[in-house]
C-alpha cells in the first residue's frame, strides 16, 4: 500500500437510523481525503451495506449482546490510523476509541470525555443531525460553514445542498440492476406496474402508527393499481402480516426475509415509501425515494427530520405534550397517545398525493 493514503477510522455503533444519517459523513470524508481508505465499526448487519454503497471499503462488526465483541474489534483494528472519528457519544465507544492508535482522535465534547479525544467539537443543537455529524471535519474544512451557521436547518422548508445529499448512489445502482431484477422477479413484481412500500413498524412502539391507519393506506394504494410491498425487521414480520392479511393477501411481505442490501435495492426501484419516525425513513433518503414520514412522540426540533428534498411530514400539532422523548417510549407516558390516533389516513393520504 503506498504510505501516502490515510488511513481513517468511524466508530459508529448506535441504531441503524443513526448511522443512515453518519452517510453525508462519510461521503465527505472520502471528498475531503481523495486518497483515503475509510474503515467502519459498526452494529451486526450493517457493514456490507456500507460497504456496498462505497462510502467504506472495510469494515468491523459489534454485536452489543456480545461482551467480547469490542475486544475482538479492537484486535482486528491493530494498524495505525490517520483520523478516528467517533460520532456516537456513549461511554463505551469511547473507551473503545481510546485503546486504538491514531494521531487524531475526534469527537463530540462532554465534560467527561477530554481524556478520551484529541480533538474535541461542540455539538450544534440547531442544526439537523446529518449536519450535526458534519461538525466533526469543521476544523478541516470550511466548505459547510454557510450551512452550520444556519438555525432553521431542523424543519421541512430547509433544501438539503445537493452535494450533502444521501442519494448520490445511481452508479453504484447501475451495477446491481441484475440483483433487482431477480428481486422483483422473486416478489412477483410486474415491471411496468408501479408499486409502494411500506414500513409499518418502529424500534419504539410509540413511534408506530396505527395499524388502521395503515392498512387504509395499504388498500388505497391497491385500489389504484399499485403493487404494496410491506418492509421492517424480522420482529415486524407479524405486525405487516396484519396489514397482508387486512388488503385479502394482496399485499406482499418480506419484512425479515431479505438482507439490507437486497431490501434496499426493492426499495429503490418503487415509486414511494410510507414511513413512522424511524431508520427505514432514512434509507428512503438514501434510495432516492420519495417519503411520507408520519411523526407521533418526536418532532423535527429534535433534528432527525427526513434527510432529502422529497419528503412530507404528518404530524399532529395541536398537542402540547410533543416531543415526550428523543427516541419514543413503549407507551404514551399519557395513556392516550394521541400524537397518532389522531392522524387521519385522509391526511396521510392527502400528503401523499401532494408528494407524488
Amino acid at each position: 500500500m503506498p504510505s501516502n493514503i490515510k488511513k481513517i477510522l468511524v466508530v459508529q455503533t448506535a441504531f441503524i437510523g443513526d448511522v443512515f444519517l453518519m452517510i453525508p459523513l462519510l461521503k465527505a470524508i472520502r471528498d475531503l481525503h481523495l486518497n483515503c481508505e475509510i474503515s467502519i465499526v459498526v452494529r451486526e448487519g450493517l457493514g456490507e451495506f456500507l460497504k456496498n454503497l462505497g462510502t467504506v471499503d472495510y469494515f468491523v462488526e459489534i454485536s452489543k449482546s456480545n461482551k467480547n465483541s469490542y475486544q475482538e474489534a479492537q484486535q482486528k483494528l491493530n494498524s495505525k490510523f490517520d483520523y478516528i472519528f467517533c460520532p456516537h457519544e456513549s461511554l463505551r465507544s469511547a473507551l473503545f476509541v481510546s485503546k486504538l492508535n491514531s494521531k487524531n482522535k475526534i469527537g463530540f465534547k462532554s465534560w467527561w470525555n477530554f481524556l478520551f479525544f484529541d480533538i474535541r467539537i461542540k455539538k450544534n443543537y440547531l442544526l439537523s443531525e446529518s449536519l450535526r455529524q458534519l461538525q466533526l471535519i469543521q476544523n478541516q474544512t470550511s466548505i459547510f460553514n454557510v450551512y452550520f451557521s444556519q438555525t432553521n436547518t431542523r424543519e421541512m422548508d430547509f433544501q438539503v445542498p445537493d452535494h450533502l445529499l444521501l442519494s448520490n448512489f445511481n452508479d453504484i445502482l447501475n451495477k446491481y440492476k441484475s440483483t433487482q431484477s431477480r428481486l422483483m422477479e422473486q416478489l412477483g413484481l410486474i415491471s411496468n406496474k408501479k408499486y409502494i412500500v411500506i414500513f409499518p413498524g418502529s424500534v419504539w412502539p410509540t413511534k408506530q402508527w396505527t395499524l388502521e391507519g395503515f392498512n387504509q393506506i395499504a388498500q388505497k394504494f391497491i385500489d389504484n393499481n399499485f403493487d404494496v410491498v410491506l418492509m421492517g425487521s424480522k420482529n415486524e414480520f407479524t405486525l405487516c402480516e396484519n396489514i397482508e392479511s387486512a388488503t385479502q393477501h394482496k399485499s406482499i411481505n418480506i419484512a425479515g426475509k431479505y438482507k439490507l442490501w437486497d431490501s434496499f435495492l426493492i426499495l429503490s426501484k418503487s415509486q414511494i415509501a410510507i414511513t413512522n419516525d424511524s431508520g427505514s425513513m432514512h434509507m428512503a433518503a438514501i434510495a432516492n425515494i420519495p417519503t411520507v414520514a408520519i411523526f407521533g412522540p418526536t418532532t423535527l426540533k429534535l433534528g432527525f427530520r427526513p434527510w432529502q428534498n422529497k419528503a412530507k411530514v404528518v404530524e399532529n400539532n395541536n398537542l402540547n405534550c410533543r416531543p415526550c422523548g428523543k427516541h419514543g417510549h413503549n407507551q404514551c407516558p399519557l395513556k392516550h397517545h394521541h400524537c397518532m390516533t389522531e392522524i387521519s389516513a385522509e391526511q396521510v393520504w392527502d400528503s401523499i398525493q401532494n408528494l407524488i
